[in-house]
């Protein structure tokens, strides 16, 4: 399958390289969006947001894994004997093949994350309202690309199953990567405060 072949490539030196240099772009732009900013903040809140996302990412991951597990055993596929051999592999290979999604995605979230602070403007209504335009995009983009026969000649129900696909991973996942930042950063109350606001006029 191509999706073994991508995994298999991404495990390799280059692609862990490449993995590597990916995961360093969402630093760069965290670094260039808060500006002076990043004195204060340094990239711990970036880090922490990261850790919680990973964590999430894997409870999610062993979760689905699980499931299909069960499902299989239900359908007399599987042996129940033989969860704790199968699930934590397929649960590790799900967590690498999803880089490809979840890394382009750190590189946005990273500047926009800072940028709602350099704006004074993250909270957790920010949290909450982020992760639903995200859990809608997500959804919507998957729709409009049907993947085979089915999603194309039923549109609701694909909808449905898009929403449905991408909804673990939000509280999860999207959540607690902007809590993660968002309690790292606001730990420093005193240094908060005296965050430089980016303005028309005032953009370092």
């Amino acid at each position: 399958m191509a999706t073994d072949i991508l995994v298999i490539w991404m495990m390799k030196p280059f692609g862990l390289a490449l993995i590597g240099l990916s995961l360093a772009i969402p630093f760069l732009f965290w670094c260039l969006v808060l500006g002076s900013a990043f004195t204060t903040l340094g990239f711990r809140p970036l880090i922490i947001g990261g850790a919680a996302a990973a964590i999430g990412l894997c409870i999610v991951n062993f979760a689905s894994a699980s499931i299909e597990f069960s499902a299989r055993v239900a359908r007399g596929l599987l042996q129940e004997g033989r969860r704790w051999a199968l699930v934590p592999g397929w649960a590790a290979y799900t967590s690498v093949l999803l880089l490809t999604l979840i890394i382009p995605l750190v590189a946005l979230a990273a500047p926009y994350a800072a940028l709602l602070i350099r704006l004074r403007k993250l909270s957790f209504v920010a949290v909450a309202l982020s992760a639903l335009g995200l859990w809608l995009v997500l959804s919507f983009v998957g729709w409009a690309m049907p993947l085979n026969e089915w999603h194309r000649t039923h549109r609701l129900e694909s909808l449905i199953r898009w929403l449905g696909d991408f909804l673990p991973g939000i509280p999860l996942v999207a959540v607690p990567f902007l809590l993660g930042i968002y309690g790292v950063s606001r730990s420093a109350h005193r240094e908060w405060r005296e965050l430089p606001m980016l303005t028309s006029g005032h953009h370092s």
